[in-house]
C-alpha cells in the first residue's frame, strides 16, 4: 500500500507547485528569477556606450558598442518594470544594426557580466573587468583612447578579447 501512495503523493505534490507557480501573476513570478538573473552594485555612475578601440570582428558582424544605462534604468528593469534594456550589444552587420539585450547581467565597479541572444539565435556573451580610474580619466577627457572595460566577447563558442573605451560622442 505504502509503495502505491508514494507515486501518487509525489504526483499530487508536483501538480500542487506547478498550480501555485502557474497560477502567480506574470510580474511576481518573474520577480524572483529577474532578482537573480538582472543585478547590479554600482556606488558610482558607469552609464554610456562603450566602443571597441580596435575594430572587433566576429564572421560577419563587427562589434560596435556596449551600452549601458543609468542606474535608474538597471533598477526598473531587475525590479520588472520593463522600459527599454539598460544594457544592449550593438553589432553592425550587412544587414544594419543588430542590438542584443540581455537575458542576464551583473555589474559591479570592477565586474561586468552579460549574457543574450541574439535574434539568430547566437548566444551573445562578454565578461570583463570595468576600471573605474580609467572611466574616472575618460569622463573628464570627454572620452579618449584609453581602455576602460576589457574582456572577452563570445559569439556563441568564438571567443575574442577585447579592449572598450566610454565613447564621448562625434
Amino acid at each position: 500500500m505504502k509503495r502505491r501512495l508514494l507515486p501518487v503523493l509525489a504526483l499530487a505534490l508536483l501538480a500542487a507547485s506547478c498550480d501555485r507557480f502557474g497560477g502567480a501573476k506574470p510580474d511576481e513570478a518573474a520577480a524572483p528569477a529577474a532578482q537573480q538573473a538582472y543585478r547590479h552594485a554600482l556606488s558610482g555612475d558607469v552609464s554610456g556606450e562603450y566602443r571597441p578601440l580596435q575594430p572587433v570582428q566576429l564572421g560577419d558582424a563587427e562589434l560596435e558598442s556596449i551600452f549601458v544605462g543609468q542606474v535608474s534604468a538597471l533598477k526598473a528593469w531587475e525590479e520588472g518594470k520593463g522600459g527599454a534594456s539598460p544594457v544592449t550589444v550593438t553589432f553592425k552587420t550587412a544587414q544594419g544594426a543588430v542590438r542584443v539585450g540581455p537575458e542576464s547581467y551583473q555589474i559591479t565597479d570592477d565586474v561586468f557580466r552579460f549574457s543574450g541572444v541574439s535574434a539568430g539565435g547566437q548566444t551573445v556573451a562578454f565578461v570583463g573587468k570595468l576600471d573605474q580610474g580609467d572611466l574616472a580619466t575618460a569622463r573628464r577627457n570627454l572620452g579618449d583612447q584609453t581602455a576602460v572595460l576589457t574582456g572577452t566577447l563570445t559569439v556563441g563558442k568564438t571567443g575574442i578579447p577585447v579592449r572598450l573605451g566610454l565613447w564621448g560622442g562625434d
